[in-house]
């Protein structure tokens, strides 16, 4: 079976893609890593009834795994800005000027996939599939499953890349994997709070907005979602 390889968002080439569905949301189990945060565990917090998110996000920006990587990265293709530090900057920008179209509760989860999605590219191996243990997306996911059991959330964090994934085939072979796109589709289940976080991370200086205006016109009549082409930033 032929599986994207890890993405720096557009600086990494895409490996070959067969035509079988890949069973990404099934096989992907929640991973332990590193040490408890301070004050609360990760365990604390899932256990709790309701997900308390500005909870969750607090314990995040608290754990030293997180805190560790915030200043790696270079400027380069895609992320001229250089450190995860400066792309988190960025968005937060881009988060501030949808908030007048989302629930508190949405904010903050918005605000957890911000912060976590490539906080782990320091510590990630080059090269490897997404799925693999050590890609950026599996450690950022590892990661998020030590504060929260939210699967949709988990599945966003793993899958960020994929629809930049499916427009480079689109781009470079006329058509996208049509099994991947439609695993896709059934694999995140909130898809306004996943295109809201679509329109944060690739409305940024170093990404074109091609990939989004792809993206929205595949989704359209197929998902529903408040968000649409209209909320693209310039």
């Amino acid at each position: 079976m032929s599986v994207v390889r890890e993405l720096d968002d557009i600086s990494a080439p895409l490996c070959p893609i067969g035509h079988e569905t890949i069973p990404w949301f099934h096989e992907l189990q929640p991973m332990r890593i590193g040490t408890t945060v301070p004050n609360r565990t990760g365990d604390e917090l899932n256990n709790e009834p309701d997900m308390d998110f500005p909870t969750i996000f607090t314990a995040i920006a608290a754990d030293p795994r997180y805190q560790a990587n915030l200043d790696w990265g270079e400027p380069r293709r895609g992320h001229p800005e250089g450190t995860v530090r400066a792309h988190i900057a960025e968005l937060e920008t881009n988060l501030k000027r949808l908030r007048s179209q989302l629930t508190e509760e949405v904010v903050w989860k918005l605000k957890i996939l911000i912060h976590v999605h490539d906080s782990f590219k320091a510590e990630a191996k080059s090269g490897v599939p997404i799925t693999h243990p050590e890609s950026h997306a599996s450690l950022a996911r590892a990661f998020l499953a030590d504060f929260c059991d939210d699967a949709d959330l988990l599945a966003m964090v793993q899958y960020h890349d994929e629809p930049y994934a499916l427009y480079q085939q689109v781009r470079s072979k006329g058509s996208c994997n049509r099994d991947r796109f439609e695993t896709l589709l059934k694999g995140i289940q909130d898809w306004n709070l996943f295109l809201a976080f679509c329109l944060i991370d690739g409305c940024t200086e170093g990404k074109g907005r091609d990939p989004l205006i792809w993206l929205f016109s595949a989704v359209e009549g197929r998902v529903e979602s408040r968000f649409g082409m209209m909320d693209i930033i310039p």
